[in-house]
């Protein structure tokens, strides 16, 4: 840490594992609610506390240390192990700040700070989707425009949207040479991120010690804004609850970019450009499924391979899980698992594999319903046929055509509900709709179901 420092302590000399794991205990974190708190991976900090991994980078330690909130005492602790193990790993590692340089101001880091996930290996199909955001970067570019290009994406959940936004970051790295930044907000979490605890992980990313960190979130976005002001960053903040929730994160230069993810259209900020993921194709259904399952598998039951495409809804989350069920029982036909998905009362309990579940992804965006808006959602399961139109949801509802409109339109920003293809009609994918038809029937009375029916035949 810059700046003055406590003496070192006096009790014998602890591990960094050691030590981390003696901090998560005495806050009551398991490592997932460690890695939620601190945008480090469950899995990183697994091999930290069993040492596998000596020698942390500065910004993972800083992002663990906030999210541990431990006193100065501790957190020079901390900071001074983790150092340590750098040192014995051939990294400098010094605890005072460098010539000529003032300890009370954050010093910008003289490499990239690159945060970027890892891609997945068989990331399939959206090539036009990734040209279109490559162009609306370019486009800024060239025109010259003075303003941050901020990019949202949204989609139905499930659909890959953090995958990818990651698979853009990593084509556009070259681009931006002082930085890649990604902060996962939360925004379908009851411990969502604000924009004060999101400012302090960037500050850490960028070289800013907890001792250093402003109060207030007009101070944290000042300072955050002015380390990046000159140079060429990439940020993307993926799962974002809402347009408040990442204003204050927005860079006030054209050097950066930002990519945004979320379920919802984010229609209040201002964009570039902004990009729509829908399902995937049925030929990129297929192809993922072959990279899961292998091709030689796929080969041999090419219409059953087209039928699990089918039954989920050609949805990527739902493929994926599919595909690794089919990859953990390599003696299974593919027929296997159609005939387990072709029951329409099961497939979304069947849709699961390990902590993946479409039903859990489809939960999480329901939740964030108003109750009239989760009512009519319920209820649209009823509606026989792919489109629905306002006059049937204001029935089923109980609504007028007004009110019954306005809250199509808040479930189509969302996700949880497409625009039709002609004004006043709707589309609700097949899976979304088992799951509405789930929770009508854990909600609402055998009595309210029929009448609501009847009306709807009448």
């Amino acid at each position: 840490m810059l700046g003055t420092e406590p003496e070192p302590p006096s009790q014998p000399e602890e591990s960094f594992a050691t030590l981390l794991v003696r901090y998560r205990r005495l806050a009551q974190l398991t490592q997932e609610e460690l890695a939620s708190a601190s945008g480090i991976s469950a899995r990183s900090i697994s091999d930290m506390e069993r040492g596998r991994v000596r020698a942390p980078q500065q910004r993972t330690v800083q992002a663990l240390a906030m999210a541990l909130t431990l006193d100065k005492r501790a957190h020079w602790e901390f900071i001074r192990l983790a150092k340590a193990g750098r040192t014995r790993n051939g990294s400098r590692a010094s605890g005072t700040a460098p010539a000529g340089h003032d300890a009370r101001t954050p010093r910008r880091a003289d490499l990239p700070w690159c945060q970027l996930p890892p891609e997945v290996c068989d990331f399939t199909g959206r090539e036009p989707q990734v040209r279109q955001a490559l162009r609306l970067v370019d486009a800024h570019r060239q025109a010259g425009l003075r303003a941050t290009p901020v990019v949202p994406l949204h989609g139905p959940p499930g659909v890959g949207k953090t995958a990818f936004a990651v698979h853009v970051g990593h084509r556009l790295c070259d681009r931006y040479p002082n930085g890649r930044l990604f902060l996962d907000m939360h925004g379908m979490d009851p411990g969502r991120l604000s924009a004060h605890q999101a400012l302090g992980h960037l500050l850490a990313a960028l070289g800013v010690t907890t001792a250093q960190l402003p109060a207030s979130v007009d101070e944290r976005s000042v300072l955050y804004r002015s380390l990046i002001s000159d140079r060429r960053v990439l940020i993307i903040l993926d799962n974002v609850a809402d347009d408040a929730q990442v204003r204050p994160l927005l860079p006030s230069s054209s050097g950066s970019l930002m990519l945004l993810t979320s379920r919802r259209v984010l229609s209040g900020l201002e964009a570039i450009g902004r990009l729509r993921l829908e399902t995937l194709s049925t030929a990129d259904c297929v192809r993922l499924l072959e990279s899961i399952i292998g091709p030689d598998r796929a080969r041999r039951e090419p219409a059953a391979v087209h039928r699990v495409a089918a039954l989920c809804g050609n949805l990527p989350l739902a493929l994926r899980i599919a595909g690794n069920r089919l990859a953990n029982r390599p003696r299974w036909p593919v027929a296997n698992l159609v005939h387990q998905l072709s029951d329409q009362r099961h497939r979304l309990s069947a849709l699961t594999a390990g902590d993946l579940r479409v039903r859990t992804a489809f939960e999480l965006s329901y939740r964030q319903c108003d109750e009239i808006s989760s009512r009519v959602f319920r209820r649209l399961s009823l509606v026989p046929g792919p489109e629905i139109t306002v006059a049937q949801t204001a029935i089923l509802a109980e609504l007028d055509e007004h009110t019954a409109e306005h809250h199509l339109e808040e479930l189509v920003d969302a996700s949880l509900l497409d625009t039709g293809t002609q004004a006043g009609r709707y589309v609700l994918h097949d899976l979304l709709r088992l799951f509405a038809a789930e929770w009508l029937a854990n909600e609402e009375t055998d009595t309210d179901i029929r009448h609501a029916e009847q009306r709807l035949m009448e």
